[in-house]
């Protein structure tokens, strides 16, 4: 499981609760089987392998996939920022001005040079 972290079965048990709604999903192939729950924004899997008869707790960030997306992104927001940036107009309103200077600040963090 990508971004996952195994934990005890006593801490699945008090993330997941007592509560049917925090059920999420069922997988189950030849050899495990994996029921998956969302509970206080985490995605908990209970993954039993069927030879062993031993079964393992995991949690994921709920985030984690859209974390991915957003690193994978990133490069291509920073060149269209840049490019975006000499069509900056020499007079405009607060909230445009707001917009264009965020549109610096967010230039000058991916670069490292946001003390600048």
């Amino acid at each position: 499981m990508k971004h996952s972290v195994e934990i005890t079965k006593e801490a699945a048990w008090l993330l997941i609760g007592n509560d049917e709604k925090t059920w999420d999903g069922y997988i189950q192939n030849k050899h495990s089987e994996t029921s998956f729950y969302l509970a206080r924004g985490l995605r908990i899997a209970i993954v039993h392998n069927q030879s062993s008869n031993i079964a393992k707790y995991f949690i994921q960030d709920n985030d984690a996939g859209a974390n991915d997306h957003l690193i994978d992104a990133a490069p291509d927001m920073l060149e269209a920022l840049e490019m975006l940036m000499p069509q900056e107009p020499q007079e405009a309103d607060s909230y445009d001005r707001a917009m264009w200077d965020n549109a610096r600040a967010a230039i000058a963090k991916a670069i490292g040079k946001e003390d600048a």
